[in-house]
């Protein structure tokens, strides 16, 4: 199952954080929400698969969805890339301030 859903090491990547582009058929939500409004992102998450579900949005063809998914975690690394060294930088600011 984990094969067919594109499970990797760093995790399950998920078109728009919900859909597995391998298994379009299948949806998580609430799954990526860190944030004190989950609930929102969750709402808004349950939504939008209903108007997949009814007809009212198509998903684009796997091609589309697995360069979206690329495009996420390249930007997620980035970002993830980008706090850590905020993070020293800080506390290479503290250490300047205490010494």
């Amino acid at each position: 199952m984990q094969a067919s859903l594109g499970v990797r090491k760093d995790g399950l990547h998920l078109y728009r954080s919900m859909v597995p582009p391998a298994v379009p058929s299948l949806a998580f939500l609430g799954c990526e929400t860190s944030s004190p409004y989950s609930w929102l992102t969750t709402s808004l998450q349950a939504a939008w698969v209903a108007a997949l579900a009814a007809g009212r949005l198509q998903l684009p063809g796997l091609r589309t969805m697995k360069e979206d998914v690329f495009m996420q975690r390249r930007w997620g690394r980035g970002r993830a890339g980008q706090q850590a060294g905020q993070r020293v930088g800080q506390r290479a600011g503290a250490d300047k301030a205490a010494a």
